[in-house]
């Protein structure tokens, strides 16, 4: 085991060591992209140069992959650094230029064990888990993107904004969409659009629904019991309709799909703990129903034109009655 003195680049120290200490600073020349001043014997174009003053570079096959500068910013891909970590993609096709993920166990990225990928921003504290930027899974039946935490053991945002602005070079951005931590939307005048130029558009008939739907609906008040990542226990009244008592009347407004189930709480995976996958779970829009309340006014509207029709028209309470009745 050879004990060596401060080593410089013009040592010529040589020889075969299992292991070697040195006593002092080892310093070695710059080096560059093409031949580092740290490589391999068997591969000579990867490992660690020094660009400039208080910078370091690691190289791979001879092309600069990560590049530190003085001020400790990191760039990988690129050595021009504009922030703490900047992430430059030069590439073409589907190359990524940055892919988070980690698997739950996995032995190779083809195997079928679930896989999470996420991101998140550091908390104002830094006594609590990072806020969840996003977090999402991949499983035997699902894949599913959160937004704003809800996965991998991360804190929640209270509010998710959506901005835009005038053209893509303007920097003054206006909000256009706030989900809150009530689970209520927002927008800036209260309407959400769907495509409905006739362009777009083709078998376009007249509904039929209308009152005879309506006089059948049964409003209701009502709270969530928690059984749902969606079903909060909080608490809040809230107002509408039980989507199973419409299917009965009008299940051209209900939706089924799948829904997982449970007692337990969400889990770290924002899915509900221990739950169980039901394929029969029924949702529905109350926004679908408003073609039909228009039919039904429309309806309501020509029978009181009648009415006012026949009470203008007739001065004889008896025959007027009878016109109204039927009888």
């Amino acid at each position: 085991m050879p004990l060596i003195g401060p080593v410089s680049s013009s040592a010529t120290e040589t020889g075969s060591f299992g292991r070697v200490e040195v006593a002092g600073d080892v310093t070695v020349a710059d080096g560059s992209a093409a031949a580092p001043a740290y490589s391999f014997t068997g591969d000579t174009d990867t490992g660690m140069y020094r660009p400039g003053a208080n910078g370091l570079n690691l190289v791979t096959a001879g092309g600069v992959a990560m590049h530190i500068n003085s001020a400790q910013k990191v760039g990988i891909g690129t050595t021009s650094v504009g922030a703490y970590l900047d992430v430059s993609y030069g590439g073409t096709g589907t190359t990524h230029a940055i892919k988070i993920g980690a698997d739950d166990g996995a032995t190779s990225r083809t195997d079928t064990t679930t896989k999470y990928g996420q991101m998140g921003l550091a908390h104002y504290t830094n006594a609590e888990e990072q806020h969840g930027i996003f977090y999402a899974n991949s499983t035997s039946t699902t894949a599913t993107l959160f937004i704003g935490g809800a996965g991998g053991g991360q804190n929640a945002f209270e509010t998710v904004k959506i901005n835009t602005g005038t053209d893509h070079a303007s920097t003054t951005t206006t909000e256009r969409l706030r989900v809150d931590s009530t689970g209520d939307t927002h927008t800036n005048d209260g309407s959400v659009s769907s495509l409905s130029d006739v362009r777009v558009k083709k078998n376009i008939e007249d509904l039929t629904d209308g009152l005879n739907i309506v006089n059948q609906l049964r409003p209701r008040t009502y709270q969530y019991n928690g059984k749902a990542t969606m079903s909060p226990d909080d608490g809040v009244t809230r107002y509408g309709f039980v989507a199973d008592e419409v299917l009965t009347v009008a299940p051209q407004y209900v939706v089924t799909g799948s829904e997982k189930l449970g007692d337990e709480g969400i889990g770290e995976d924002g899915e509900m703990k221990n739950g169980t996958v039901v394929d029969d779970f029924k949702s529905m829009s109350t926004g679908r129903l408003i073609p039909m309340l228009v039919n039904a006014i429309q309806e309501l509207s020509a029978e009181v034109n009648t009415l006012q029709a026949q009470i203008s028209g007739s001065s004889d309470f008896s025959t007027l009655k009878s016109s109204v009745t039927g009888t």
